[in-house]
């Protein structure tokens, strides 16, 4: 039964890269060998272009969006759980082996919020993001632009990171909690 469901998920990988294909044919790449992708997942290219090599896992409600010329290039045996999101107008790299826990989100790019004009027109700031290989992306964690990060790495939980790290690091963010009585 098991091995009857792994065929059908490759399967349902197989059409819906397919169709994505078709849809973004010279802006979208992607290894088929292993991969297995929920067709409840998205690729939005509206200028830019997204590569993802082979055996890559991509749970439901996860999105990948390029723009502006933005470029997202994923290794090998990379796994995303549900809802991670991954937003680049610049460049987003992930190396071999890297995995994200749920809900993880990565922005190359934030507003010109001093600048009330930028700000209202939409116009952004934008950095590469590269994430190392072999590195481990915990639940709910947001990597902001300019972030380099390490081969081995560990990102705990709910961190909210910039700047850069290197191979081997854990990087966790402590968190100050206050009871407040109601």
């Amino acid at each position: 039964m098991n091995n009857i469901r792994a065929v059908n998920k490759r399967i349902i990988t197989y059409i819906y890269l397919l169709f994505v294909k078709l849809f973004y044919f010279r802006q979208f790449k992607c290894g088929l060998k292993g991969a297995v992708i929920s067709p409840f997942s998205s690729f939005d290219i509206n200028s830019g272009k997204i590569s993802i090599g082979n055996k890559i896992g991509i749970r439901k409600r996860c999105i990948f969006s390029v723009s502006n010329n933005g470029k997202i290039n994923i290794g090998n045996n990379c796994f995303f759980n549900v809802g991670c999101i991954l937003t680049s107008h610049n460049d987003i790299s992930i190396g071999d082996n890297t995995r994200f826990g749920p809900n993880v989100m990565i922005y190359d790019h934030d507003y010109k919020y001093k600048d009330v004009k930028s700000f209202r027109t939409g116009n952004h700031e934008s950095s590469p993001i590269i994430i190392g290989k072999d590195c481990w992306i915990g639940a709910g964690s947001i990597i902001l632009k300019g972030t380099r990060i390490g081969d081995g790495c560990v990102v705990g939980a709910g961190s909210i990171i910039k700047g850069e790290y290197s191979n081997k690091t854990l990087i966790i963010q402590k968190k100050d909690t206050k009871k407040i009585n109601l």
